[in-house]
């Protein structure tokens, strides 16, 4: 017998992503509006500078955002 197991939704690749999935489905998220316009700056640069997709960025360094 084999069971499938199929996720509604992906999980997300970045933490603006992730927060912004758990505010819809959930109601919760673990960054202020002002914080997650600064992580998607910060994804953003990071994007440009290196390519990469997939980033999660910490708490310590969106607060270092002004």
């Amino acid at each position: 017998m084999e069971i499938i197991i199929r996720k509604s939704k992906p999980t997300g690749k970045t933490r603006s992503s992730v927060n912004e999935r758990m505010q819809g489905d959930w109601g919760a998220t673990t960054l202020t509006p002002e914080q997650n316009d600064k992580c998607k700056y910060l994804e953003r640069q990071i994007k440009e500078k290196t390519g990469a997709d997939k980033s999660m960025i910490k708490q310590t360094h969106i607060a270092e955002v002004k």
